[in-house]
């Protein structure tokens, strides 16, 4: 699941398929909410790029930022082993956090549209 703001999408294989389910809108209520699908390769494409290339894995749990106008995201990754990887902000992000928003964003663009950092 990668949440900004009021927006979120999550990807779920269930049964050998690959779900796409894409929210926005205000906190979950009279959002516009989108399912679709994707390959299996596609989805191993994502893992592949999110652990070798963007090393989520080597992120913190936490990125917060004192900054009063700011941006919260959460990433949450759900093994098959039923072990749960969350990390968070608030303002801040980790490193090539751009690029992990960009790959979501190829699914929906929402995500992209809503990030915003003050430089």
């Amino acid at each position: 699941v990668m949440m900004l703001g009021f927006a979120s999408i999550d990807i779920e294989v269930i049964d050998g398929k690959c779900c796409v389910e894409s929210m926005s809108g205000n906190d979950g209520e009279g959002g516009t909410i989108t399912i679709s699908s994707m390959s299996i390769v596609e989805f191993e494409v994502i893992l592949d790029k999110l652990f070798d290339e963007l090393m989520i894995l080597d992120w913190k749990e936490e990125y917060a930022d004192t900054c009063q106008d700011s941006v919260i995201w959460e990433l949450e990754i759900n093994f098959k082993d039923y072990t749960l990887r969350s990390y968070y902000g608030h303002n801040s992000r980790p490193a090539f956090f751009d690029d992990v928003v960009d790959l979501f964003a190829e699914y929906y663009k929402p995500i992209k549209e809503l990030l915003y950092f003050n430089e």
